[in-house]
């Protein structure tokens, strides 16, 4: 908090002092703004501490889930030169190796030092980048200053000497204190994506989801720790995944396709509600407390990957929204892709490659889910969604029973990633004419 508020201290008197010297502010003047914006300020610091201490809850919450990864990172930082665990007092392979086995994770004291020196790393690799210069991202410049400097003073904000460490430090610090620390890690280790162009995807993704209100909207409720914490981390899965789904876009024409699936993601969203089999989860978070729009829009959290394709689709083949998110959330039920999608999301993630082959399976589900949704709509504008859904499954009576049969074989098992990678080819092989 204190090297916080001091950044923020030396920084607004950096951008004031040029004010001075320009003759369009008296050193008096200053003194007196400097001192009518210490409340705003102080609240700027407590915002950002209230964030980073919610991090480490949040991570907590994980820790020995995500112990074989936070093992990695921790490597990966030392290798790096950034990170020495003697210096630092955090465990080393032997001691990872042995909470592993007794089902634990990294302590809070550890993860605190583990997030400081994450945001560090991605800090540097921002500025190494030519991110901070993107008109794109100018908000996070700005947003940093009190309000009465960004209104009066946009302009010489805009040319502050530090603002490329100002954007770099904003980013790194929201990015891992919404997403956790190894967030940016993981992603590239999975998607060979650099530290820049994951942070530019979920600042997509955070703008597509409206993530900076539904962060505050979730923190400002009073409920079971439990239950907040648990909206939190569906929140914090969702932008994750549509992070990874932005980076799949084609770099041309992302930010033009992107505009056009913002606007159409609202109309899906209160489509999702009675297609998607989300009602129940928004039944249980209205009676934990929370309020019904709130309780609606993290409910279908689960389903914004389906929703964003849905969109996709519409937008790139003319077809109706609706039409097309019937189809779709019909397939799911019928075939039971929503059941397999769960099973892969339960494959365990243990090493690097585990999480490449587990992100690689959920990719291919969803583009032949896509894929599929397609093929039923080919050529049918003309008959309602329903109508042609239910042909299409006639017609195809038996591969739908024979993927029925594959699936209830596979839940009396222990699917791993060979059985899941067969029950992926019998989907895409059976149903594919």
């Amino acid at each position: 908090g204190g090297v916080n508020c001091s950044d923020h201290e030396v920084n607004i008197k950096i951008l004031l002092n040029q004010v001075v010297a320009a003759g369009d502010m008296t050193e008096k003047q200053r003194n007196q703004l400097l001192a009518q914006m210490t409340d705003e300020v102080a609240e700027l610091v407590l915002r950002d501490n209230r964030q980073q201490t919610a991090a480490i809850s949040l991570e907590l919450c994980q820790a020995a889930s995500l112990l074989p990864v936070h093992g990695r990172l921790l490597q990966a930082l030392e290798k790096a030169g950034t990170l020495s665990r003697t210096l630092e007092r955090l465990p080393d392979d032997e001691i990872l190796g042995e909470r592993r086995r007794q089902g634990r994770g990294l302590t809070g004291p550890e993860l605190a030092v583990l997030l400081a020196y994450a945001k560090l790393d991605l800090c540097s690799q921002l500025l190494a980048s030519e991110l901070p210069d993107e008109a794109a991202l100018a908000p996070w410049l700005s947003t940093y200053f009190p309000t009465a400097l960004r209104a009066r003073y946009a302009v010489e904000i805009g040319r502050h000497p530090l603002k490329r460490e100002i954007i770099a430090t904003q980013l790194a610090n929201a990015v891992l204190n919404r997403m956790g620390s190894s967030f940016v890690f993981r992603l590239a280790e999975e998607t060979r994506a650099t530290p820049a162009q994951i942070v530019r995807a979920w600042c997509h993704a955070d703008r597509l989801l409206g993530g900076a209100a539904l962060w505050a909207a979730l923190e400002a409720l009073e409920l079971a720790v439990e239950v907040q914490y648990g909206t939190l981390l569906e929140l914090r899965k969702a932008l994750e995944r549509v992070t990874r789904w932005v980076l799949r876009l084609p770099a041309e024409g992302r930010a033009v396709r992107l505009a056009a699936l913002e606007r159409r993601l609202p109309a899906l969203l209160a489509q999702a509600q009675s297609l998607s089999g989300c009602a129940g989860e928004r039944t249980r978070l209205e009676a934990a407390g929370v309020e019904p729009a709130l309780a609606a829009k993290v409910a279908c959290l689960e389903a914004v990957l389906s929703l964003l394709d849905i969109a996709r689709l519409a937008e790139d083949h003319a077809l109706a929204e609706h039409a097309v998110a019937t189809v779709y959330f019909g397939l799911e039920r019928m075939l039971r892709l929503d059941w397999l999608r769960r099973l892969i999301n339960a494959l365990p993630r243990d090493n690097r490659w585990q999480a490449m082959a587990r992100s690689a399976f959920r990719d291919e589900l969803y583009q032949e889910h896509a894929r599929l949704t397609l093929h039923v709509l080919d050529g049918a504008a003309r008959e309602p969604a329903e109508t042609r859904l239910a042909a299409w499954l006639d017609e195809r009576r038996e591969a739908v029973a024979h993927c029925g049969r594959l699936f209830d074989e596979l839940k009396a098992m222990s699917p791993d990633f060979t059985l899941l990678s067969a029950a992926l080819r019998e989907v895409r092989s059976r149903l594919a004419t």
